[in-house]
């Protein structure tokens, strides 16, 4: 429907031109059609692309649903979806997609990798939400476009830009535990381009799971951290977009090791990290794109034993990873095609590594976004990683969407993926003495590989309902896993190493209910089933739950100022494998949050909320924060 029926009844109805019953039934039949897109989306073809017009099937969470949300950091906005499965462990917030594991999962913002896997996962927790425009969710095979890293899929945060010549907002929480979170923003847009600069502060204290051990069971962190966007046009069709971020976060722990030893643990974790991003319009339909990346990350450790000095520990990392890039984009009556390569090169320095860790990988890219009929979409693409030492890494993938009416979404995929091994699995060496063990690299291993696919549908028949379908399946060779290759004898400690042994098969289906039911009140709700499983064994992976659901209700008044969400999940018993491999199984658990906004004034509002609030978690298979209350101040301008 065009934008100009879309707005009679409302200007009709208010300026007293039609009667009533004509304004209303004009009303309805709005109310019937269907909810046209806006969003925009990167990262099915690695540019700027109104999601309504790619071939990818893309969940996109919008600033709208993250502010309504009341969730502090991209951890807590995802562990309460079906279609993603978070978790808490040693090292932080970390999630899966399709069933596969966390470092299966490529996490980008703003386009660049993150850096600072820890057993090759990314603490979601480091990303804080006062920055974040919208995120980006492609589950499946992704590594045509993005390489090693993106078999499960890809999560990508977009940062917020410049909207008006000067805006400003800020917010302020307290709650339980001493937790507090500051953030501010300002930002202008003018002739000369548009700049935001956001910045924060977060801490917690730590919590105990456990009341009858010394030990914490989440540690005590605080975190600082900025953020500068800005884009300027330097010349008629050349723009400049780029970004510049500084976080430091700082952790504390109790742990008590063998014999009940006590060691006090502190860490510190700072990254620095920017990208710019040039590009130049040829011609019409025709771009050409530039990338710059850079990230240092330095990590220290603290392991401090109670009353003795022997096994106390100092342990230090450096990372460093660029990515210089080129694609280009020419846009035809019936095609989008897009071309690229990407330099990519990772150097580490670690007290746990045999060495100094260095590599570069040379990526080439291609995919056609092909509009076969105005119904019917083919993407083929295709991509060739080169990195020394190892075989050429093809990974071809092909997506198909249909739109046969128009009120219905058609998408099948299928692709090949992988991942290349971590310094930590090929360079590592480390020794833990108090246990008896010892942990070495294996430099000969293999790549993991995959090869799966989607097939999803969606169902949009009017404004207020919409339904989304999605099956997959995908099969894991050459998985790398941790084994025992030589026993303890007399004199001399048991070694670890990693080895290319395992096969996994993940498969399941997603689905998701949207439901308008008034103007002010809307619902979603989803269902997932995964079977994921060793295809030797046959045994259910580990962590994996068959059965996830979850669900929100959102209420947002414009007359009375009020947004309110309630969110919940639900995530079925699930398999962990404990001492000497023995396998137990955690029960399932409810996480339930609400939050509350009340403008009390023209820009300034009151919040309110709790997360947790049935207090799940234990120390044994489920360390969660327990059940968090607290409010605070917000103002936009």
């Amino acid at each position: 429907m065009p934008a100009y029926r879309r707005l009679v009844p409302a200007a009709a109805a208010l300026l007293g031109v039609l009667p009533a019953a004509a304004a209303a039934e004009a009303a309805e039949v709005v109310e019937e059609a269907p909810l046209p897109s806006f969003e925009m989306t990167v990262i099915g073809t690695r540019s700027e692309r109104p999601s309504d017009e790619t071939t990818a099937a893309t969940e996109v969470i919008d600033r709208k649903e993250i502010d309504a949300s009341g969730a502090r950091d991209l951890a807590d906005l995802l562990a309460l979806r079906a279609n993603v499965q978070v978790s808490q462990g040693v090292f932080g917030s970390t999630l899966q997609l399709h069933g596969m594991d966390p470092e299966h999962v490529l996490v980008l913002v703003d386009g660049q990798r993150m850096a600072g896997r820890k057993n090759g996962s990314i603490d979601l927790s480091r990303i804080p939400l006062d920055s974040v425009a919208r995120i980006e969710i492609v589950r499946g095979p992704a590594s045509a476009l993005y390489g090693s890293d993106a078999m499960g899929g890809v999560i990508h945060v977009v940062t917020r830009r410049a909207g008006r010549p000067f805006e400003a907002d800020g917010e302020l929480r307290y709650g339980e535990r001493n937790t507090l979170e500051l953030n501010g923003s300002v930002a202008g847009r003018g002739s000369a381009g548009l700049l935001r600069v956001t910045a924060g502060l977060r801490r917690a204290d730590a919590y105990q799971l456990e009341d009858r051990s010394v030990a914490t069971t989440g540690s005590a962190w605080d975190e600082t951290h900025v953020l500068v966007r800005g884009e300027t046009e330097l010349a008629d069709g050349l723009a400049l977009d780029g970004t510049a971020s500084w976080s430091l976060r700082k952790t504390d722990a109790v742990d008590v090791g063998a014999g009940g030893a006590v060691y006090d643990r502190t860490g510190q974790l700072e990254n620095l990290s920017f990208s710019l991003r040039p590009s130049l319009a040829l011609a019409e339909g025709a771009h050409l794109r530039f990338t710059v990346e850079g990230t240092w990350l330095h990590e220290e450790q603290l392991s401090d034993q109670r009353g003795d000095t022997a096994l106390d520990k100092v342990e230090e990392a450096r990372e460093q990873v660029w990515n210089l890039g080129a694609q280009s984009e020419l846009e035809l009556e019936r095609h989008f095609l897009v071309i690229g390569t990407e330099l990519l090169l990772e150097r580490m320095e670690s007290d746990r590594i045999d060495g100094v860790g260095a590599r570069n990988r040379l990526g080439l890219y291609a995919q056609d976004e092909w509009r076969v009929t105005d119904d019917l979409r083919i993407a083929p693409g295709l991509r060739f990683d080169l990195q020394e030492g190892t075989d050429p890494q093809p990974a071809p993938r092909i997506a198909l969407r249909c739109d046969p009416v128009e009120t219905v979404e058609l998408r099948a995929s299928w692709g090949m993926a992988w991942r290349a091994p971590s310094f930590q699995e090929l360079m590592q060496l480390f020794e833990n003495g108090s246990v008896g063990y010892v942990v070495q690299g294996n430099p000969d291993l293999k790549p993991e590989t995959s090869h799966g696919g989607t097939l999803g549908a969606a169902w949009k028949p009017t404004r207020a309902f919409g339904l989304e379908v999605e099956v997959f399946r995908h099969e894991i060779d050459d998985l790398i896993a941790a084994a025992t290759v030589r026993e303890p004898s007399a004199g001399s400690p048991r070694i670890f190493s990693y080895v290319n042994v395992d096969r996994a098969l993940t498969q399941g289906m997603e689905t998701t209910v949207r439901v308008r039911a008034t103007r002010a009140l809307r619902f979603q709700a989803g269902y997932a089933f995964t079977d994921a499983r060793d295809r030797d064994t046959g045994l259910q992976l580990e962590g994996r739950a068959n059965h996830r659901l979850s669900g929100s209700a959102i209420w947002s008044s414009f007359e009375s100022g009020t947004e309110a969400s309630v969110r919940g999940s639900w995530v079925g018993e699930r398999p962990l494998d404990g001492l000497d491999d023995e396998r137990v199984w955690a029960s399932g658990y409810l996480d339930l949050s609400v939050h509350v906004r009340q403008s009390i004034a023209e820009g300034f509002a009151l919040l309110a909320g709790g997360r947790n609030l049935l207090d799940a978690g234990n120390v044994e298979t489920l360390p969660i924060a327990p059940r968090t209350f607290y409010g605070g101040v917000a103002f936009r301008y």
